[in-house]
């Protein structure tokens, strides 16, 4: 155990790099809870609606599989954009 805590004594660039902008996400509150709201509702919601409904033509089936994927890609992009890389410590973030 160390008496003198660890401290970043340079910040990285001064401007931003590919690392800040892939890295670097910020998402307002409002925002997250409405698209996670809207992933799962594209994810799981319609493509039950459609197995509950019992419907046997298969554009409905491909529509149900084409909105179930479009909210898994929502929820993917989601989980990287919420995400605290260690590398924005480099860049000067106070933590991860």
């Amino acid at each position: 155990m160390s008496i003198a805590p660890a401290r970043l004594l340079d910040t990285g660039h001064s401007h931003g790099t590919f690392l800040t902008s892939e890295f670097g996400f910020a998402l307002a509150r409002r925002h997250v809870r409405a698209l996670r709201i809207t992933a799962v509702a594209l994810s799981f919601a319609l493509p039950l609606l459609w197995l509950i409904g019992g419907s046997t033509h298969w554009q409905v089936a491909l529509a149900a599989a084409v909105v179930c994927i479009m909210g898994m890609l929502a929820e993917r992009w989601l989980f990287f954009a919420e995400a605290r890389h260690t590398v924005r410590l480099y860049h000067g973030d106070a933590r991860t």
